[in-house]
């Protein structure tokens, strides 16, 4: 063995200590771990502060708030120093919408026992909900209880012997057992709104429903009063995208009642004999025949959604893409009432963590080896809207995402988790349905960084609250793009214009973004992307209420 001279020794070693990097690759495994640091409290309160602010208005979709938000949300991206990824060499990708709205000519007539009957007094008779066409129904009428034919609850109030097709249904508003802790519909109030009812009828073949609204206390002031918003800013859909809705009106007890004359029973005895017994008792309402004339208004608009793209350090692998989502707009503003529903968890915790984690990304003196997208989208609240079209119209080819980390309300806590002391949490859902590499790498992330008390508790597929369908990663794992969705579940003040930054828990709300941050830094930098499961290749779950 030859001896090298001691001073070649000595500058070797000078040489290292002076330049590591050169010599030795970065660590992944640390750099990742110190990257995620940048995401601090006070940079999402900052973030926060702006976006769930009085001036966005609630960022309702295609008002002027949004764009607002849009036009910030970019700003960032740009100073980051992110690639646009939009439309003509910016970071909006603009995709067209329809706003739908009920015409006040819509209009009620019936024929009861030979007499005919026209109803003209919108809002103290009757008001419709928006639907996606005009229409013209005239059919016999059913009575079934609360209308509720719920496959996940299996339960239901249509007569299985009887053949709903072309009939107009008549229901109760709500849900039987109101107030009652050990009812079934406790914990899945969505089966009493109006919305769900019309899914049910529409499930059953009803041509129509009418929904009675003052019932138990409430005026039909009152419900013309907590609808007025939804009247006046209707409903808003991607054009073409068909909207079968069947009609739904909303009507008075009055007007059941002079329906349900021939049966000699009316709307209040009827309801109580249904709470009274727990029994559904649908009938069909002899001589009794409705008219009904929706008419509908459609005004073409315009939304946005913000991309932004971090190219990755590897020559190979910068050609794959890792997501990380979440979407901007919320309600907006009450025109009734002039309240604004500011959204700050929902989604501005979520879209303040992709803003905080691109700049943590971008500060990074050794980028990873996969391509990053950093997606915020419109139109969630309006059904998925924005990222149906992004998955469509993708900035990149879907074949080259890897995989999309949505975080959808990630600063609060629930209810359940408060009532156990258990704050240091979050939900996890969807990671092991398209494939269980991606659940192990978001385990070992957790165990590396944070932490956390990973719940999967809405990962069961027969969840009745379905969040797996809820939010936008779900357009992704219908083209076969493994997702993960974080969330903190619902709590009191979700869809309330209480969702207010002064609710957000920056501690756990940063935390839970360094996890999104370190599980996309592991997929980033993966000699291979998470493997899709052959068994699993498609889209796991059906729609249900």
């Amino acid at each position: 063995m030859i001896k090298r001279p001691v001073f070649l020794l000595q500058a070797v070693l000078f040489f290292i200590l002076l330049s590591p990097c050169k010599l030795f690759p970065a660590n992944p495994l640390n750099a990742g771990l110190e990257g995620m640091k940048a995401i601090t409290p006070d940079g999402l309160k900052e973030q926060l502060a702006v976006i769930a602010s009085e001036k966005f208005e609630g960022r309702e979709t295609s008002y002027p708030g949004q764009k607002l938000a849009a036009h910030y949300i970019a700003s960032q991206f740009q100073q980051m120093g992110l690639l646009p990824a939009g439309d003509s060499g910016t970071f909006f990708q603009h995709f067209p919408l329809l706003h739908i709205t009920v015409d006040r000519a819509s209009r009620l007539a019936a024929t009861v026992s030979g007499s005919s009957t026209a109803w003209t007094d919108f809002g103290e008779d009757y008001f419709p909900s928006a639907s996606g066409r005009d229409t013209v129904i005239s059919g016999e009428v059913e009575f079934v209880g609360y209308g509720i034919n719920s496959k996940m609850l299996q339960f239901t109030e249509y007569d299985s012997s009887k053949d709903y097709r072309g009939k107009i249904v008549l229901v109760l508003r709500g849900t039987p057992d109101e107030g009652d802790t050990s009812s079934i519909f406790h914990d899945y109030p969505i089966a009493g709104t109006s919305g769900a009812k019309r899914v049910y009828a529409q499930r059953s073949g009803a041509a129509a429903v009418l929904v009675v609204e003052d019932t138990k206390g409430r005026t039909m002031e009152d419900a013309f009063k907590e609808r007025m918003d939804d009247l006046t800013r209707g409903a808003i859909t991607i054009p073409g995208r068909a909207r079968n809705d069947i009609p739904l009106f909303s009507i008075s007890r009055k007007l059941a009642d002079e329906l349900l004359t021939p049966s000699g029973k009316t709307i209040e005895e009827l309801q109580r004999e249904i709470d009274s017994t727990k029994k559904p008792d649908p009938f069909s309402l002899k001589d009794a025949r409705v008219t009904i004339d929706l008419k509908m208004r459609c005004d073409s608009v315009t939304s946005e959604n913000i991309v932004g793209i971090l190219p990755g350090s590897d020559s190979v692998l910068k050609n794959e893409y890792v997501v990380f989502s979440a979407h901007y707009d919320h309600l907006g503003k009450n025109v009734a009432t002039g309240e604004i529903y500011y959204g700050a968890d929902d989604d501005g915790s979520g879209t303040c963590s992709v803003i905080e984690m691109a700049h943590a990304f971008a500060s990074l003196a050794e980028r990873p080896k996969r391509s990053l997208i950093f997606l915020t989208v419109s139109g969630e609240e309006k059904g998925l809207l924005g990222s149906l079209y992004y998955t469509d119209h993708p900035a990149i080819p879907l074949s080259q995402t890897v995989t999309d980390l949505n975080a959808d309300m990630i600063g609060r806590f629930d209810p359940q988790h408060e009532k156990v002391n258990d704050t240091n949490y979050v939900y996890v859902i969807g990671s092991d349905k398209l494939s269980m590499q991606l659940d192990s790498i978001s385990k070992v992330a957790n165990e590396e960084s944070e932490n956390l008390h990973l719940d999967y508790t809405f990962d069961d597929e027969s969840d009745p609250h379905q969040y797996y369908r809820r939010s936008d990663h779900y357009n992704f794992a219908r083209k076969n793009v493994p997702i993960i969705f974080y969330f903190d579940g619902e709590h009191p003040d979700y869809h309330k214009p209480t969702d207010r930054i002064e609710k957000i828990n920056f501690g756990v709300y940063t935390k839970r973004a360094r996890l999104i941050f370190y599980t996309g830094w592991k997929i980033a930098n993966a000699p291979n992307r998470p493997a899709l499961d052959a068994e699993k290749s498609t889209s796991p779950f059906s729609p249900d209420r």
